[in-house]
């Protein structure tokens, strides 16, 4: 298969969230894991300040970090995202600062390769993220005071 100018539709869901938030996505399968982060990065919107990761059937794959990172973790700038259609996943992981763990399962949307690729871009949305540094717990705490009805102040994430 050819990656050149062919595009993939991918659904961005943040895991564990209710109301869901996901965000749909169209980019060439020449892009790497590391430009997928950027588009994730863009799209969520996050600020880019913390660690990520994939996770691809048992694989890993990151900006290696000396230290902490041994030889099984592949690199995620030489990792295409046609590359992985191509040998047949459909569905992965991405986590996004390992202190909160943002989780998010990322799908490749059948039939959804087109050609050709003009555009890199959101092509559809649903819900806010929380601030980012604040944990799951955290969110449903304030989650719940700016909706109880119970007369408590209203919580506005901004």
């Amino acid at each position: 298969m050819s990656y050149v100018d062919r595009i993939a539709r991918l659904r961005i869901t943040l895991n564990d969230t209710e109301p869901p938030i996901w965000r749909t996505v169209e980019v060439p399968l020449t892009t790497s894991l590391k430009g997928l982060h950027e588009v994730i990065q863009a799209a969520m919107p996050f600020e880019n300040y913390h660690l990520f990761d994939f996770r691809v059937g048992e694989q890993r794959y990151a900006i290696p970090v000396p230290e902490f990172d041994g030889p099984e973790t592949r690199h995620a700038k030489l990792t295409k995202l046609g590359a992985l259609i191509e040998k047949g996943f459909s569905e992965f992981v991405y986590t996004y600062d390992f202190g909160d763990n943002w989780q998010h399962t990322i799908t490749i949307e059948e039939g959804q390769l087109v050609t050709p690729a003009t555009r890199i871009g959101t092509m559809g949305h649903s819900g806010d993220l929380p601030p980012c540094q604040t944990t799951y717990l955290h969110f449903e705490v304030l989650h719940d005071a700016q909706s109880d009805g119970q007369g408590g102040e209203r919580v506005d994430f901004g």
